[in-house]
């Protein structure tokens, strides 16, 4: 039977073996997401010879997320394994995380089912050259904030995150939480955890970059590279720079996309007004719909 365990930093090469293999587009279902959020969603996982397993809680109910699988063929096999630990241990048999096209798998195999995603937490996806150039008419208001944050700094550079420069981003980080000062605990948590990060920023073979201005850090971003999508998990900047947003996504975009890369996942608004506002004005061109499933009937 399937044996779950908290992820902790020394699991981080084991749960990036079978990463390589997954083709999700949804942010949750990342190593950055995993770390990030693992602590809020009591996230544990398991493993086999040819897959991942993921569970977590919210509101008190149990969710797996789909098996990660090196090869497809044990998609049968890992529900079995699925199925028999939910009856263990008196669970309902309930999914999260699970896009569209993934439905048709629990329509073919289980009697009756039941799902629907929650728009809150799509997430906002994007062609990723689109994000590199900011060309067309749509992109004005972009390109207009990054021509003004050209005029108003000169003196401005980008350089990738590494261990000379993480005391610095830690500095910029905590001025930037303490001038926000959300009391929201999805906001308080994610500021803990990526300390975590940071102090094992090696481990984890993410992209990222911050924007200066003199020898200042004004903005900063941090993703991961999943098949043919870049997600960005952490997107901070000082407004007091005008455009600096408009900067780091811009530049996120043009030092880490490459032919492999065809969309830039920026992932949910949680439901925040301002972050929808933000996240539609770079013009998505789908949505990541995160479909809850629940068997009523094997």
């Amino acid at each position: 039977m399937l044996k779950f365990n908290k992820i902790t930093i020394n699991d981080i090469s084991i749960i990036n073996a079978y990463l390589l293999s997954s083709t999700a587009k949804i942010a949750d279902r990342t190593l950055g997401s995993f770390f990030l959020w693992g602590e809020h969603l009591s996230l544990e996982f398991a493993t086999c010879d040819f897959a991942l397993f993921i569970k977590m809680k919210l509101a008190n109910q149990t969710y797996f997320f789909m098996p990660i699988l090196t090869d497809l063929s044990f998609m049968g096999y890992a529900f079995n394994l699925i199925e028999e630990y939910a009856d263990k241990n008196d669970l309902s048999l309930k999914f999260y995380a699970v896009e569209k096209d993934e439905i048709a798998v629990f329509q073919d195999r289980y009697k009756t089912i039941t799902y629907n995603y929650d728009a809150k937490w799509s997430d906002y996806i994007y062609d990723a050259q689109s994000m590199a150039t900011f060309k067309g008419r749509k992109y004005n208001g972009q390109r207009n904030f990054v021509n003004r944050f050209n005029r108003l700094y000169e003196n401005w550079s980008v350089e990738e995150i590494n261990q000379s420069n993480l005391n610095k981003i830690s500095g910029f980080l905590e001025e930037y939480y303490d001038k926000i000062k959300k009391d929201a605990k999805l906001f308080n948590e994610e500021r803990e955890r990526l300390k975590v990060i940071l102090h094992n920023y090696d481990k984890f073979n993410f992209s990222g970059l911050i924007l200066k201005v003199e020898d200042k850090i004004v903005a900063l971003s941090i993703g991961e590279k999943r098949f043919n999508t870049l997600f960005i998990h952490v997107e901070k900047a000082n407004v007091e720079y005008q455009g600096a947003y408009q900067m780091i996504v811009n530049e996120f975009a043009k030092k880490f996309v490459d032919d492999n890369i065809c969309y830039i996942n920026r992932e949910d608004a949680a439901g925040d007004e301002g972050l929808i506002a933000s996240k539609k004005s770079y013009h998505p061109v789908f949505m990541g719909d995160k479909y809850y499933v629940t068997v009523k009937e094997y």
